[in-house]
This record gives C-alpha cells, sequence and structure tokens, in this order.
C-alpha cells in the first residue's frame, strides 16, 4: 500500500472502501435488500425523477443557446445529447 491506495480498490486505513458500502458487494436480491437496509423504493423513483426532470430543462437550454443564440455547436454539444438520450432511456426501464 503505497499512500493510501491499493492496487485494486482504495483503502481507507486498513478497510477497504467497498466494505463500508456493503451493499455494493451483496448477493441478495433487490427485494432483500430494500428490506433488510429500510429502504424506500419511491423515494428513489421521485429522487431520479426530479433529476432527470432537471437535466431536461439544463440541456434543453443548452441546446437553445449553443444551437440558435449562438451558432456554436460542437462536439461536446453532441456527446451531451448522446448521453442525456441514453440516460433517458435507462430511465424509463
Amino acid at each position: 500500500m503505497h499512500g493510501g491506495y491499493c492496487y485494486k480498490y482504495v483503502q481507507v486505513g486498513c478497510q477497504p472502501l467497498l466494505s463500508l458500502l456493503p451493499f455494493l458487494n451483496s448477493t441478495m436480491s433487490a427485494h432483500e435488500e430494500i428490506v433488510q437496509y429500510g429502504l424506500q423504493p419511491e423515494a428513489f423513483i421521485v429522487m431520479a425523477s426530479v433529476f432527470l426532470a432537471l437535466s431536461t430543462v439544463v440541456v434543453g437550454l443548452r441546446i437553445y443557446v449553443r444551437g440558435f443564440m449562438t451558432r456554436a455547436w460542437g462536439l461536446d454539444d453532441t456527446l451531451l445529447v448522446l448521453a442525456w438520450v441514453c440516460d433517458s432511456l435507462v430511465f424509463r426501464k
């Protein structure tokens, strides 16, 4: 170990970071995790919906400004729209 870092994962002191987040290494189903950790799936859906709506507004404003006002559309804008579309499709599933 050199400077707090290990080859495959980050360590916090002598404890691997992944061990601090037990649900990342879990072999339980999603339903079992919800029951064990007391998670509320409705809260995740609401939070994801809010951030999807916020990102839609931000991407829409960027398309308007870069595409129509300044006429300075670039590769970064194309990649941003592509990433937003992929995120929106993942959210719908």
